[in-house]
């Protein structure tokens, strides 16, 4: 008799812990095992921004070698290794290979064909390469472009 009682004391002290635990922490209680699924969601949003930051590098990767492309021209334009024309033609092409570019073009750029809008954006990159030889170039253009219209 003596084990019954202790057994239903220590079963209702028991029993009073968990209550008290239960009303002082109620989001536990509806949650059991909640520190798996945030670990869960954790790491697919860590997966997530894992690939958002891979598709962010690739497209830095692209640009940076629009840039370099850009700045090759504009060296070859200055020391005479490629004519205006043929710099534009190179724009042109680049613009091409980038969707959101050739719309930027035609939006950013006045001109009746892509070509004629390159060749302006052209002039734009010739002026701000802090280049003498490459401002004096884009004042000349300009100057033809401005003169066509």
């Amino acid at each position: 008799m003596k084990l019954t009682l202790r057994l239903l004391a220590v079963s209702s002290f028991l029993s009073a812990v968990g209550l008290a635990a239960v009303l002082a922490y109620p989001a536990e209680a509806g949650d059991p095992g909640g520190d798996i699924w945030q670990i869960v969601k954790a790491r697919s949003r860590m997966a997530e921004a894992d690939r958002n930051m891979r598709k962010l590098d690739q497209d830095d990767e692209h640009v940076m070698r629009r840039v370099a492309i850009r700045e090759e021209i504009i060296r070859d334009l200055v020391v005479g290794r490629m004519t205006f024309q043929q710099g534009t033609q190179r724009f042109v092409e680049l613009n091409r290979t980038h969707p959101s570019a050739l719309a930027n073009l035609r939006r950013m750029y006045p001109g009746r064909t892509d070509e004629e809008c390159a060749a302006r954006q052209l002039v734009t990159h010739l002026r701000n390469s802090g280049n003498r030889a490459a401002a004096a170039l884009a004042d000349e253009w300009g100057c033809r472009l401005d003169e066509d219209d």
